[in-house]
């Protein structure tokens, strides 16, 4: 009888330091967020690079990290046009981010999701973007940009 209150306890606990370690944005056991810190002074600043997309069109793309904690914000360019990053997160040697846009083919307009995951190592990061059509992804790599934001 007495096993009860107990068991109801540590799990109301878990539960509890779940819900805190999620909401400052980091993982919940063994050191994580010194691992995140530094991801986070590995990937801030500005990269950029010239794109060829899967259509053959060439683009010079800029994105501008700001990470805090596991999360990222910042700007990416597609197309040449910037666009607000969502859904950022840094994790190990990833990040990974959203773009959100919309398409205009005559009358019709859809919203397009890009997802992105990059690998970071020193001043380069290799990225891979998906588009929500189901196109094939498109594969580069950003260097670290000398200028500012």
């Amino acid at each position: 009888m007495w096993k009860a209150p107990l068991i109801f306890l540590l799990v109301s606990f878990a539960v509890w330091w779940q819900w805190r370690q999620e909401e400052r944005g980091q993982p919940e056991l063994g050191g994580a967020p010194v691992e995140i810190d530094r991801m986070a002074k590995a990937v801030v600043g500005v990269w950029e690079s010239e794109v060829t997309y899967n259509w053959g069109s060439t683009y010079k793309e800029r994105f501008f990290f700001e990470p805090e904690g596991g999360k990222l914000f910042g700007t990416a360019t597609f197309l040449g046009a910037k666009r607000g990053i969502q859904d950022g997160r840094v994790g190990g040697d990833h990040i990974s981010f959203n773009v959100r846009y919309e398409e205009t083919l005559g009358n019709l307009t859809r919203e397009i999701r890009n997802h992105y995951t990059a690998r970071v190592s020193g001043n380069e990061m290799s990225v891979r973007m998906q588009d929500s059509r189901g196109t094939p992804p498109v594969e580069f790599k950003l260097t670290r940009s000398r200028q500012a934001g």
